[in-house]
């Protein structure tokens, strides 16, 4: 039962994060912010604070496309690491279930999805449970601007999305 706990937990803080491996492996002090408080959270602190290490057998999510990256690398890369921004990045990108930038854009590559950039267009493309976000209007606003300001204004992928 701890086991399947625990796994739920990893895999929930996971999504919360947005990134493909275990979250444990993570420099805490560098994405912490992005979750909220849990009893996994608090293990991870405690791993960083006390510099012991902990190797877990995960089970990392392939990227679905070659050249395909996470979309909080981009948001990072794009925001300087500002916290509050990126808190309120990933609240957006959490309603829209998106862990990869290929959840945000065409097929093709080369436009951003409908979905990714209206506040009323519900779409889950995921098949994962993420956790419930209630981004607001602000939240929504700044989404557009750094997705704005990674295509040039028009909505039209850059070098930014693709390795």
């Amino acid at each position: 039962m701890l086991s399947r706990e625990l796994d739920a937990l990893m895999a929930y803080l996971q999504l919360q994060l947005s990134v493909n491996g275990c979250p444990l492996d993570l420099n805490y002090e560098e994405w912490h912010y992005l979750a909220p408080l849990s009893w996994i959270k608090m293990l991870w602190r405690t791993l960083h604070v006390t510099g012991f290490e902990l190797h877990l057998e995960y089970i990392v999510i392939p990227f679905p496309r070659i050249g395909d990256r996470l979309v909080m690398d981009v948001l990072r890369e794009a925001s300087g690491n500002d916290e509050d921004h990126l808190k309120s990045l990933g609240k957006v990108r959490g309603s829209l279930g998106a862990i990869f930038m290929s959840d945000l854009v065409t097929s093709d590559g080369k436009y951003i999805e409908q979905h990714a950039i209206e506040s009323n267009w519900v779409l889950k493309r995921s098949s994962y449970c993420f956790p419930k976000e209630k981004p607001d209007k602000k939240d929504w606003e700044l989404w557009i601007t750094y997705l704005k300001s990674a295509t040039n204004d028009n909505f039209v992928r850059t070098l930014l999305f693709w390795r």
